[in-house]
């Protein structure tokens, strides 16, 4: 490959007098480098984020409930079907990652069957009481929460858009 080059702004006489620079500016670079004389230590700690294997396990524990035929409870229920099953754990999994982020630890809930096909995921902890209830395909899903102090949260949810201000707002209380 041939450098072209503009006469008018190539401040060398010669190849000689370029390289001579070349290798001093180099020279320099290299001198100055602060790694070579003295390394950069940087005393960062990353923090620990939360452990998903309670939530994973959980949700691997409460598989089971898939194998539930029709009428399981003897009063007509409806089985409970693959797809809402795993509808649940991705979101489940989802908001439990995404608090992990925010170094926040999900309790794990109680995952179980309703009669009408849906999932309900159910959390008590120390400050807030909180209630998903995950309906069969595509049908929105309903959360209530309270805290000790009366305080309440309710209303419907799109689990696969994976929102979590539910969640941050009854923790943080």
């Amino acid at each position: 490959m041939v450098a072209m080059v503009n006469a008018d702004c190539w401040p060398y006489d010669s190849k000689k007098e370029a390289r001579n620079w070349r290798e001093e500016t180099h020279a320099r670079r290299r001198k100055w480098i602060p790694s070579r004389h003295r390394p950069m230590q940087w005393d960062v700690q990353r923090p620990t984020l939360p452990s998903l294997g309670p939530i994973v396990a959980a949700i691997e524990r409460a598989r089971s409930i898939t194998q539930l035929g029709e009428n399981w409870d003897d009063e007509g229920a409806s089985a409970i079907a693959d797809q809402t099953f795993e509808r649940a754990a991705t979101f489940l999994r989802s908001a439990a990652t995404q608090l992990a982020v925010l170094g926040i630890e999900l309790p794990v809930p109680r995952i179980s069957p309703c009669a009408d096909g849906s999932i309900d995921l159910y959390w008590t902890h120390g400050n807030f009481r909180l209630l998903m209830n995950v309906q069969p395909g595509n049908a929105p899903a309903d959360f209530f929460g309270e805290t000790p102090g009366g305080l309440q949260v309710k209303g419907p949810f799109v689990p696969e858009n994976q929102d979590i201000s539910c969640f941050r707002w009854l923790l943080q209380q």
